[in-house]
């Protein structure tokens, strides 16, 4: 063998050696959904008085209601910002076909937050 193939197969030997004593890279865990989502307009929610009880959003226009529990965990936003409920209804009062974004917990009904997108006049 020429000194350069030698070299060069000694690399790959030592390569393959430090290799053998590597673990195997560990499985990733599984992707679980926390929540769902359901995207809609403000014209399509029956909204819960006070902020705190059930909220029917009727995902689309052949889509049967869905009753969903707001309680006092549920945030209330505007766009980015978090308001309370009051003002997050007099927001959609305002432009009631505006779209709203309303999360919920994969494993039940209840509201995480509401999200409504208001278009600036």
């Amino acid at each position: 063998m020429k000194p350069q193939r030698h070299g060069l197969l000694l690399t790959l030997v030592a390569a393959m050696l430090g290799m053998a004593g590597t673990p195997a890279v560990a499985a990733a865990p599984p992707i679980a959904a926390v929540e769902q989502a359901i995207e809609t307009s403000g014209d399509r929610l029956s909204l819960p008085s006070g902020g705190v009880g059930t909220l029917a959003v009727t995902p689309c226009g052949t889509c049967k209601p869905l009753a969903l529990l707001a309680g006092a965990a549920t945030r209330w936003a505007i766009g980015s910002r978090s308001v309370g409920f009051a003002e997050w209804r007099e927001a959609l009062a305002s432009s009631p076909r505006s779209p709203v974004l309303v999360l919920y917990r994969h494993a039940g009904t209840e509201i995480t937050r509401v999200v409504v997108h208001v278009q600036k006049s």
